[in-house]
């Protein structure tokens, strides 16, 4: 339900296990993991995600939800996401590929490529323009 594997989930709970969430009556660490995931990737309601985990109700499900979202964004997110987690040279070593030297820097090897894409960028435009 969750798509990740074992290990996968256990690396994730991982970083759980030192914040402040603390195994209560109605649902361990994990399972408040696993209702995140499952929301997350099947996009279930409150009610169903409560009866899956036999949980009281969907506002069990809600604080769940809640506090392993505010757990992961205050654990995981600055050591995994962003452009803090990793160094430029990382990026060089570990994410730029020869072809990819060859093509965009002349086979530098110090040289980063960030390759941007904005197909989905939204920009408002004023209804005074008209297009050809």
């Amino acid at each position: 339900l969750t798509s990740l594997t074992k290990v996968q989930f256990e690396d994730l709970a991982s970083y759980l296990f030192d914040s402040n969430i603390r195994n209560s009556s109605n649902r361990s660490i994990r399972t408040a993991l696993a209702i995140l995931l499952c929301k997350l990737r099947l996009g279930l309601s409150l009610n169903i995600l409560a009866v899956l985990f036999q949980l009281p109700d969907k506002k069990a499900v809600s604080r769940s939800l809640k506090t392993v979202r505010t757990a992961l964004i205050t654990r995981f997110v600055p050591s995994n996401l962003g452009f803090n987690h990793i160094t430029r040279q990382e990026i060089i070593d570990q994410n730029t590929s020869t072809m990819a030297r060859r093509l965009m820097c002349d086979a530098e090897s110090n040289t980063a490529i960030v390759v941007i894409d904005g197909t989905y960028l939204y920009i408002q435009v004023t209804k005074k323009i008209s297009f050809f």
